[in-house]
This record gives C-alpha cells, sequence and structure tokens, in this order.
C-alpha cells in the first residue's frame, strides 16, 4: 500500500443461515475535515486487494466552499456464505484509481422503464 494510499476498515456480517450472494451494502462514512476531497477518487476493495464495483456521493462537506467531504455514502455489493463476515477496505488518496464501473448485460435484463411523463 502507498503512502499516499489510505484506508478504512469495514466488516460487513450476514445473517446465520442465509446464504448472499451479491449483496447490496450502503455505508455511511465520516470523515475528518481537510481528509477527503470532494470528487477524489475513492474504491473499496476485498481483503486479497481485489476492487469491487463502488459508487459514493459526497453527503455534506465541511464548509461553504464545498472542498473536503464531511460524510461520503459508498454503495457496493458482496458475497456472504452462510453467517459469514467478510473484511472490505475503503481506499482513497492521490494514488487512487476509481473503480471502473460495470456493464450490464442487457441480454439479461427487464426493458427500460418508459420516461416519466
Amino acid at each position: 500500500m502507498s503512502e499516499d494510499m489510505k484506508r478504512i476498515k469495514l466488516c460487513v456480517e450476514g445473517p446465520e443461515g442465509i446464504e448472499r450472494r451479491a449483496w447490496p451494502v450502503t455505508q455511511g462514512v465520516p470523515f475528518a475535515d481537510g481528509e477527503l476531497e470532494r470528487g477524489a477518487p475513492v474504491r473499496v476493495v476485498s481483503e486479497t486487494g481485489q476492487t469491487i464495483p463502488t459508487q459514493s456521493l459526497c453527503l455534506t462537506t465541511w464548509r461553504d466552499d464545498l472542498r473536503f467531504v464531511k460524510w461520503l455514502l459508498v454503495d457496493f455489493q458482496i458475497d456472504l456464505p452462510e453467517g459469514g463476515a467478510q473484511d472490505v477496505y475503503i481506499e482513497y488518496g492521490p494514488r487512487v484509481a476509481a473503480a471502473e464501473p460495470e456493464q450490464a448485460d442487457q441480454r439479461d435484463s427487464a426493458p427500460p422503464c418508459p420516461p416519466l411523463r
């Protein structure tokens, strides 16, 4: 891990007796003032360093200049065995490359929703 990269550990736990596949996880993460610049790349990785497709959204900033993140909302999906837990890491910093978005396979998806009128 680079000195320019920082990590926050998250432990995702599943309920007993239920296996989870592509289980959606949404987590709010607080940051200290000046720690994460708004718009900086953020990604979630597994314990082995594999990048997990991630979406993130700045919920609030520290000041009116909107420069530094106070709360970040992070969304990703994870597989969990029955009653299992898995550690993942939020990585951020100048040397972090954001996760590339996954493309949905349109052949297996439902038809698009009609536009709102």
